[in-house]
């Protein structure tokens, strides 16, 4: 009897709007009844409003919206969204600090399991923060170590990352004008030595031919290629 008001319990605290239930896909549906029975035999998960808890430690907390993930994976019949599928709706809060605005993780089901419905990949992750969040995908980690941090350590990690963003993007910007300066040059350079070869008599071209057989660099090589046209041409 009391697994019974227990299964009713978090299954109301799961889909708060009653009508929600009736307008599932079948085969979410099928998956909500797995997703509940995990539940009710999990001592550390909390449900409310459609949000699944967990405490990480005593200042972490990990949340999935199973609500949002329903609406954002086009769950629901009535649903008309155009949301990317295929991710769960995770995120971090501080329990010492309420205020503290939460950081979202980017988690993203199996590549190979995209077309289950996304309620079975809210009781595979689950079934992870039952069994203590072993092998935890690499966003969630990521929120978690950036959410242990102190609010001004967080704020000067972003600012960090930011700055190499903007000096990598100065480094690519800066190589690609280097390598147009440098194809600029080779044309014009190019140019120059088209011309002279084009001056040189029949002779003077054989010479230069022999000289120059194991070709190296990138003007070595269209010099050679020049001669051999000019070269071709003369002997026909």
């Amino acid at each position: 009897m009391k697994d019974r008001q227990k299964w009713i319990k978090i299954e109301r605290a799961l889909i708060p709007n009653r009508e929600l239930m009736f307008e599932l896909e079948d085969s979410q549906f099928k998956a909500l009844t797995l997703l509940v029975s995990v539940l009710v035999n999990s001592e550390n998960s909390e449900v409310k409003n459609g949000v699944i808890s967990w405490d990480y430690n005593e200042r972490v907390r990990i949340n999935l919206d199973v609500m949002d993930t329903l609406r954002k994976n086009n769950a629901v019949k009535s649903n008309t969204s155009e949301f990317l599928d295929n991710h769960l709706t995770v995120y971090v809060s501080r329990i010492d600090d309420p205020n503290r605005k939460p950081l979202k993780a980017c988690i993203q089901t199996d590549k190979n399991n995209q077309d289950l419905p996304i309620l079975d990949a809210c009781v595979s992750f689950v079934l992870m923060a039952v069994s203590g969040f072993e092998r935890a995908p690499e966003p969630l980690l990521i929120a978690i170590s950036h959410m242990r941090l102190s609010e001004e350590l967080y704020e000067l990690k972003l600012q960090q990352e930011e700055f190499n963003r903007r000096q990598r993007r100065r480094f690519e910007e800066l190589m690609l004008q280097f390598q147009l300066e440098e194809e600029r040059a080779f044309e014009f350079s190019s140019q120059l030595e088209e011309a002279r070869l084009n001056d040189l008599s029949w002779e003077d071209l054989l010479r230069e031919q022999e000289l120059a057989s194991n070709p190296e660099t990138k003007m070595e090589r269209h010099s050679w290629e020049i001669r051999s046209k000019l070269i071709g041409f003369n002997l026909a």
